[in-house]
């Protein structure tokens, strides 16, 4: 058994096993080292797993991870696309929730392994995640601080200036109702207490 984890990690250190990891899966929050907490709900492996076969992954059977149920059933779905791709697998579910680091050191160099064997998926996934990681980010405002305003256009100041009082009567008449009876007909709000609404009626001025 010893002899098939050696031959499964190689050359590869638990640091060049972790820097690969998260420069291909592109996940956040990146994984430390190989007791780091985020293994423990399995989502880094399986979305790691997903750059190799996108259509691997149903992520509608990955659950959120943090309660025990969750664990294991992320873990048992981790370690079955894992089975699906061909890796070599040595870990079990227990082995991830107890975020086991040597078999998790195993677990993560089969998979590397995997990516190997397709050098030219690899170095397309590898390039996709540093497109991503230089692509500019929107700033979004601060709790508490107003959004900017995009500036408007040179139409909408036109509008804005041009003639207040007819704008100021226009508004007065949406609140008022404004409806398609006639110029001699009015529509007034009415409130119904009975039914805690407002209708609309008709008042002829003929």
């Amino acid at each position: 058994m010893r002899a098939n984890y050696l031959q499964i990690i190689g050359g590869k250190s638990e640091e060049e096993l972790i820097a690969w990891a998260n420069s291909v899966a592109n996940y956040s929050p990146p994984i430390k080292n190989f007791k780091d907490p985020g293994f423990r709900n399995s989502k880094f492996l399986i979305s790691l797993m997903s750059k190799l076969d996108p259509d691997i992954v149903d992520w509608g059977f990955v659950t959120q991870g943090e309660k025990d149920d969750e664990v294991e059933l992320n873990a048992k779905y981790c370690i079955n696309i894992a089975r699906k791709l061909g890796a070599k697998i040595f870990i079990t579910w227990e082995d991830i929730k107890d975020i086991n680091s040597k078999m998790l050191t195993v677990f993560l160099a089969a998979i590397k392994d995997l990516f190997n064997n397709k050098p030219e998926l690899e170095k397309a996934v590898m390039k996709k995640a540093e497109e991503e990681k230089a692509a500019p980010v929107s700033e979004e405002p601060k709790p508490g601080e107003a959004k900017a305003e995009e500036p408007k256009s040179e139409a909408a100041k036109t509008e804005e200036t041009s003639n207040p009082q007819e704008k100021a009567g226009k508004s007065q008449g949406e609140k008022a109702g404004e409806c398609e009876y006639s110029c001699l007909t009015a529509c007034e709000f009415i409130f119904d207490p009975a039914y805690n609404s407002i209708g609309i009626e008709a008042v002829s001025y003929t």
